[in-house]
């Protein structure tokens, strides 16, 4: 393990530190609160889905679907803003679990990745918007082209109105295209790490699949010559 991975996996055991519960979690649930209605939506189609699949019973979706319904009618204000979760669909999530107990609101997990497709999207476009104003913003200019903590804050205010807090340190991380080869090391990613275990894998798959035609060809030489005595024996008998 590189030391850069050992640094981001150390980091993330560590619980979220105060400065960004009150720089990014606090605020980004408080914008969140104008999607409200989207939030409940993804609630709703995970739900309807998970009892279409046959993964949770109609009964236990029934419940999710009324809990959903009552706290539409309640409104975002009866969502406990909870920075440390980071985001108001997980707030409302963990609500949902609290109220109908872990029996049925924990089914709402049942099937689906940590990284929601709903939120996932969400974050995906919000960090896009904001990398991509801070390419754009450099490159119209005639010199200084340098992203910096400054630049990227203040355009995240901008537009998201989410004061990040980022550091020029960590800009220049985020930014540095080895570091960002190296803490890609999830299965099938570019760290160099998993390439060599790729690598390696494919060589010995590639050596069983010679292996496995050697044998296959070695076979068919035999059938081969089997099949050749027997016919000998067949055109002998027919001559004698």
């Amino acid at each position: 393990m590189t030391e850069t991975s050992m640094r981001h996996e150390q980091r993330l055991k560590r619980d979220p530190s105060p400065l960004i519960l009150q720089a990014y979690g606090a605020p980004h649930i408080g914008a969140d609160k104008a999607n409200f209605h989207h939030h409940l939506a993804a609630h709703r189609a995970h739900t309807v889905m998970l009892v279409e699949r046959g993964i949770i019973a109609a009964a236990d979706g029934a419940a999710i679907l009324r809990a959903l319904r009552e706290l539409e009618a309640a409104g975002v204000e009866s969502v406990p803003v909870r920075p440390e979760l980071n985001d108001l669909f997980t707030c409302t999530e963990v609500l949902l679990v609290k109220s109908l107990g872990d029996a049925v609101g924990g089914r709402l997990h049942t099937g689906r990745s940590r990284n929601d497709l709903f939120m996932g999207l969400e974050r995906m476009a919000a960090r896009e918007a904001v990398v991509g104003k801070a390419v754009v913003t450099v490159v119209q200019r005639a010199a200084d082209r340098q992203i910096t903590a400054e630049l990227v804050n203040q355009i995240a205010v901008d537009l998201l109105g989410v004061r990040l807090g980022l550091t020029d340190a960590e800009v220049a991380e985020a930014l540095d295209p080895r570091i960002n080869v190296e803490v890609r090391s999830t299965r099938g990613g570019p760290a160099p790490s998993e390439v060599r275990r790729m690598t390696e894998a494919r060589f010995a798959l590639l050596e069983e699949s010679r292996a496995r035609h050697e044998r296959r060809i070695e076979a068919l030489r035999d059938a081969d010559r089997r099949l050749r005595a027997a016919t000998a024996v067949i055109e002998e008998r027919r001559a004698g």
